[in-house]
Order: structure tokens, then sequence, then C-alpha cells
């Protein structure tokens, strides 16, 4: 189971007053997804929230960052396939494979959230309650980490810059910003129309051997009708070959490992750091670098290629 360098701005567009039009927006979801399990996903999605929502525009109401959490769409786990781990004869449920998410529900909170800029009224998340799912603190994630607050803080003024950016030269505004934190997203038997929604997508690829430790250091998940703690074996016998499985398609042969994506996943907007072995402020400063790279790029440098779906503030 899975519940689990940077750009200038041009002096030119910083310096320009703000227009005179009225002020519109866009509901952008952001999909960040690490795979395979315990790779640190959720911890880099919790940092990247307090980047967004640290900078208040000026005159205008704040960006609204929410996190929807993969996890929380499992379907039952008395519902879960049923599966032989490896060649133990044992059977297993299955968390790792698409039958195990209820993606219709999936899909409506993606689309409730990018609308509203927050997660529905009836949404329960597990991530607050399973071992794993505590609600880290900047001073935790950042503890050991040398000059760790210094670069949050830092990256949290660039982000709070070029979002001022994007409203000095177009008008518009990055109102709504979902981060979706989910470890299969990206899989071959994922529907199309979830996929479709996200604007951005991450993937956060990590070396087996870390995976694997770090799930281990795991001691459970609470689920929706109990709790799951991996027998022997799961990780490499199911956990990691399924990963595999569902994301070769992504990379030049088949190779996850080398992490070359193919032309139409790169079409299709994926990113990946070309490195699996750096720590979670690299991986941090690589996202904020992507997200400068698209949403100021395309957006400021491109006004009329409708990456922002803008609609008017007074309608």
């Amino acid at each position: 189971m899975a519940p689990s360098s940077s750009l200038g701005y041009n002096d030119t567009l910083m310096n320009q007053p703000l227009p005179p039009p009225p002020l519109t927006h866009r509901h952008h979801a952001l999909k960040k997804s690490s795979c395979p399990s315990s790779s640190g996903k959720t911890s880099l999605s919790r940092l990247l929230r307090a980047a967004f929502t640290s900078k208040t525009l000026p005159d205008h109401p704040p960006v609204k960052c929410v996190i929807l959490h993969g996890d929380d769409f499992y379907v039952p786990d008395s519902q879960l396939p049923m599966v032989e781990l490896g060649s133990t004869g044992e059977k297993v449920q299955d968390w790792d494979c698409p039958e195990a998410i209820e993606f219709p529900r999936f899909l409506e909170s993606v689309k409730y959230a990018k609308a509203h800029g927050e997660l529905p009224g009836t949404h329960q998340t597990f991530e607050d309650t399973h071992a794993v799912g505590v609600e880290e603190s900047l001073s935790r994630l950042t503890n050991g980490v040398e000059g760790g607050k210094e670069k949050i803080a830092d990256l949290e003024k660039r982000v709070g810059g070029w979002l001022d950016a994007v409203v000095k030269s177009t008008g518009r505004q990055v109102e709504n910003v979902v981060i979706v934190d989910g470890f299969l997203i990206f899989g071959e038997g994922v529907p199309a129309e979830l996929q479709r929604e996200f604007d951005i997508k991450f993937m956060i690829r990590t070396p087996y051997e870390k995976a694997k430790q770090r799930r281990e250091d795991r001691a459970g998940y609470t689920t929706m009708e109990g709790f799951w703690h991996d027998p022997p074996g799961y990780f490499e016998l199911l956990v990691w070959p399924a990963y595999v499985k569902q994301h070769k398609y992504l990379f030049e042969n088949g190779d996850i490992e080398a992490g070359v994506l193919t032309e139409e996943a790169k079409q299709n907007k994926l990113r990946t750091p070309k490195r699996t072995d750096q720590g979670l402020m690299e991986t941090l400063e690589w996202a904020v670098d992507t997200l400068e790279i698209t949403i100021v790029k395309e957006v400021v440098d491109d006004k009329d290629n409708n990456v922002l779906s803008c609609t008017p503030s007074d309608k």
C-alpha cells in the first residue's frame, strides 16, 4: 500500500505598472506525484503549500492552496483485490494497483478543489490519523538541514515574486493552487479524464533501497476499515514491481532508473528531476524552479497561449 538554477526575471516585466483591466483568475491545479511509495511526496507537498500561502499579493485576495491526498481514495479494505505475494503462495491485499483506487470520486474531488479552492465538505482524510500522516511543522521538516529555514524563506520570496509578476504582466492572478499528492496517478491504468485535470505534473523518483528503507521504517497505516502493516516481502515482491509496471511507459526504453522521459510524456507536462538521490530541500528547489518556468515563462512571456484559463472577476 502506498498510503502513502533558478530563472531571473525580466527587468522590464518586473517594473511595469499594474494594468488597469479587471483582475482575472485561474483555478490552477498542480499535480505532484511521487512514485514509488515512501519517497517523501507528502513532505514536499506541504513545503510547496507553505511557499504558496506565505505570500499575499498586494491589494488582491491571498492564494488558496490545498493538498488532496490520493491515499484518501482507496476502496474499502474488503474490496481490495487479493493477489499472491510473489511465489510465496501467500494471498495478500493489493494496495498498489489501479483497482484499489476509487477514481470517479477522486476526479470529482479534484474538480471541486480547483473550482472552490478547498476540499469537499464530505471529504475524509486519513493523513492526520495514520502513523505517517501527522502534519509536519516546517521546523521538523528542516531539522538537521543546514540553512534549511533560510532556504525555505528564500524560496517563499521567489514564489511571491513570480506570482506578482503574473499579475503585473497579465492582470491575472493564480487564485487557487491544488496540490495532488499521490503514488499511482501517472500509471497506465489511471483514467485519462483524471490526468487531463492536471496542469503541471511532477514525478519524484527514489532509489529502490531508499524507498524500501523508508517503507520498512513505518509503523503502518490507518485505513478505512482498520489498520495495515506490510507483511514480509511486500515492498520487494509487490510495491516496487507494481511501480515499475505502471510507470515504465513514461520513460525511454522503459528505463525508470535512467529517468529519460519520452517526448509524449514531456508534451503532457510531466517533469522529473534528473537525479534520484537528492534530498528534500534540493527537490523543493527543483519544484519551485519548474513551477516558475511553467507559470511565469509560459503565462507571462506568452500571454495568448491560454495556459491560464481566465474568467473575468466581475462575471
